[in-house]
């Protein structure tokens, strides 16, 4: 194998890598706003006072939200599945500030509480990411 083939080839799975992850970021991203509102209208519907829609909301729903997007973007990308999470995350979390920003019957310490929580959430994207890209990178070998 000549040294030109051998660079082709590294080349080529460079760029392949840089497609997979910029289409994870893509998936994640359009995922993690549609998991968002689906689970907020779903949560409306079913709860009945707003102090138990605000629990469920941060308790339930949007962990599991990051927990899927992380997922789902750590199965895409095996390598730098956390950058691609946490950028996939990203746009959730703003649109999560803007939304809680525009409501005045949330209170200043509720907001406070989301933006942890927001914290957290990205966290726990990120691990879902690491541990699915993990074994999936050990389920090809």
């Amino acid at each position: 194998m000549s040294a030109v083939t051998a660079f082709d080839r590294g080349l080529f799975y460079a760029c392949l890598a840089a497609v997979r992850m910029l289409l994870a970021v893509l998936w994640g991203t359009c995922a993690s706003l549609l998991l968002a509102i689906l689970s907020t209208q779903v949560t409306a519907s079913v709860c009945a006072s707003p102090a138990l829609f605000k629990f469920t909301i941060i308790t339930v729903s949007f962990p599991l939200v990051a927990v899927g997007v992380g997922a789902s973007v750590g199965i895409v990308t095996r390598r730098w599945s956390g950058v691609a999470a946490a950028i996939s995350l990203a746009p959730w979390v703003v649109w999560l500030m803007v939304d809680a920003a525009e409501r005045p019957e949330f209170a200043i310490w509720f907001k406070a509480i989301l933006l942890t929580a927001s914290g957290l959430y990205i966290s726990v994207g990120i691990a879902a990411a690491e541990f699915t890209a993990r074994r999936s990178r050990k389920s090809t070998y």
